[in-house]
């Protein structure tokens, strides 16, 4: 559901949206299925996922021109 959303705000606004999502619950940490943050392009797609569950960072670089962008992952 927020990825639907997420997707649709990026497209609805013509721009490059980043959804960021905390690997685990701040207020229990037993809590699974978070994180996964997201970079989704103007047209609404998604063009990086970070795992869920897990702490990561990546560096995703877009072109100026919003086309074609890369993406790694930094670290785990």
């Amino acid at each position: 559901m927020t990825r639907d959303i997420a997707c649709d705000c990026a497209q609805t606004l013509g721009v490059y949206l980043v959804q960021c999502n905390w690997p685990h619950s701040l207020n229990d940490p037993t809590v699974a299925s978070m994180g996964g943050s997201l970079v989704i392009s103007p047209a609404g797609e998604i063009v990086h996922e970070c795992p869920a569950d897990q702490a990561g960072i990546s560096l995703v670089t877009l072109d100026a021109a919003g086309v074609a962008p890369t993406a790694g992952r930094v670290a785990a």
